[in-house]
């Protein structure tokens, strides 16, 4: 292979990378300065959905520029966009950029954030933001990875009290791997809401919301994604279910709170907390769009035709929700056909697996048994179980044999899911899935097929 072969792979491969990330950017003349960069941008539907946080018509500041995905979606929002990025290569690169994606109202600035320097301070008080977003590094200067939120760059614990001072809300972006009772602790006593954002199963992203002393949180995001979405058609069904009885306005209230209005709508996306710690903060999860409803687990079309004619879904009561979640066949849905083309009723008792980020923000029903629930699959995978056993070397040994091939997972159990392949000597691949697990508090091992 020449040079030239060479470096056109790579460069199409590196298309490749930004089409699968940021969609609506593929096929147009875009630059990206270092690999890093694409690395470690939000990807497209993480941006949208912080975008749809902000009050619309708000004045936003990007503290962290970096690649610009994040000031690209919020300038979709927003009727003016501060971004900044220390990098004037990459900055430069960005601006360009968003000439190439019809992005306008944006002002570029090459701060290095620091409470020790107050250039850039007086910048943003005069560009007057209702709402600051930052996504600190967490690698310090010599490339290790750092996991106390003091030890990124900006130190954001340090920097709240004059962020606060300056906006009602500061929005942070960490690692999903960060522990939320850490975060609650670290960010007291400004922090009132986290939000887990999922994609692909995958936990991308953690967001914390700050309010400054005095303020409420802002009141709702967007109908749709229609004002973010640029012509290219990127499909987002989630925002859609977003009423505009819970749009954020753009500025604080009076009185401080933890939660958006209750909306008269039925079933919004925001309309109340789904969890809340004993310290008051508000976890919420949203997963390639779509925001986690609890109170849409169970949710069945009704069967009253009255007035003009269908009066839409109806809610079973609180003690039907519970039976329908707790390892117990579900209310009856509608029949769905399962992958291998047999027709099963909704009765049946299906294995539910959470995704990594509902698993990481403590909602939803766990792993269980349960009858298929429509919402719920957002958020994770039904499982027919075709075999159950109990979990025992004589077990792994007659699997090995009647199944050579196989996806394996261990959940809950002192071994990793590689430990178990390797132990089971299971070639991966195939439609079987075997799931190693507590369940009813035994230890059992299921053979499955995704529904």
């Amino acid at each position: 292979m020449s040079f030239a072969d060479i470096l056109q792979k790579l460069e199409s491969d590196s298309a490749s990378r930004l089409a699968a990330k940021l969609p609506s950017w593929a096929g147009l003349p875009v630059e990206v300065p270092a690999a890093i960069n694409l690395q470690q941008c939000s990807g497209e539907s993480a941006a949208r959905y912080k975008a749809s946080l902000i009050p619309e018509g708000s004045r936003v500041t990007d503290l962290t520029g970096g690649l610009g995905v994040d000031s690209w979606a919020f300038s979709r929002r927003a009727s003016a966009v501060w971004y900044n990025e220390r990098d004037v290569v990459l900055r430069d690169a960005v601006r360009r950029n968003f000439v190439a994606l019809g992005v306008s109202g944006v002002e570029f600035n090459s701060f290095d954030i620091s409470p020790a320097s107050d250039d850039w301070l007086a910048a943003l008080r005069e560009f007057g933001p209702v709402v600051i977003y930052l996504d600190p590094a967490r690698r310090d200067a010599a490339g290790r990875k750092v996991f106390l939120l003091e030890d990124c760059s900006p130190d954001v614990v340090a920097l709240m009290p004059l962020l606060l001072d300056i906006a009602p809300l500061v929005m942070v972006k960490v690692s999903p791997m960060a522990d939320l009772t850490m975060l609650q602790r670290r960010l007291a006593p400004y922090l009132s809401e986290i939000h887990v954002v999922g994609s692909d199963g995958e936990c991308k992203e953690i967001l914390c919301l700050l309010y400054a002393s005095g303020s409420s949180p802002l009141e709702s995001p967007p109908k749709d994604f229609a004002s973010l979405i640029p012509p290219t058609d990127v499909h987002c069904s989630s925002v859609s279910e977003l009423t505009s009885s819970n749009r954020p306005s753009a500025g604080p209230s009076r009185s401080r709170g933890h939660g958006r209005p209750r909306s008269s709508e039925a079933t919004p996306a925001f309309a109340s907390p789904e969890t809340s710690s004993e310290s008051g903060v508000i976890i919420r999860l949203a997963e390639d769009g779509i925001v986690f409803d609890s109170k849409r687990i169970g949710l069945v079309e009704s069967d009253d035709k009255a007035g003009d004619g269908d009066e839409g879904p109806a809610l079973l009561s609180r003690s039907e929700r519970s039976e329908a979640r707790m390892d117990v066949a579900g209310p009856s849905v509608p029949a769905k056909a399962s992958s291998d083309g047999v027709e099963t009723e909704g009765g049946e008792r299906l294995l539910f697996v959470p995704s990594a980020a509902m698993v990481k923000a403590g909602l939803g029903p766990g792993l269980c048994r349960m009858g298929y629930d429509e919402h719920l699959s957002h958020f994770g995978k039904f499982y027919r179980v075709l075999e159950e056993h109990p979990f025992s070397s004589s077990v792994i040994k007659e699997l090995n044999r009647r199944y050579p091939q196989a996806e394996v997972t261990a959940k809950g159990l002192p071994l990793s899911s590689e430990d178990l392949r390797t132990k089971m000597k299971i070639k991966p691949g195939g439609p079987i899935h075997i799931f190693a697990c507590i369940l009813e508090g035994e230890r059992r091992i299921l053979i499955c097929k995704k529904y």
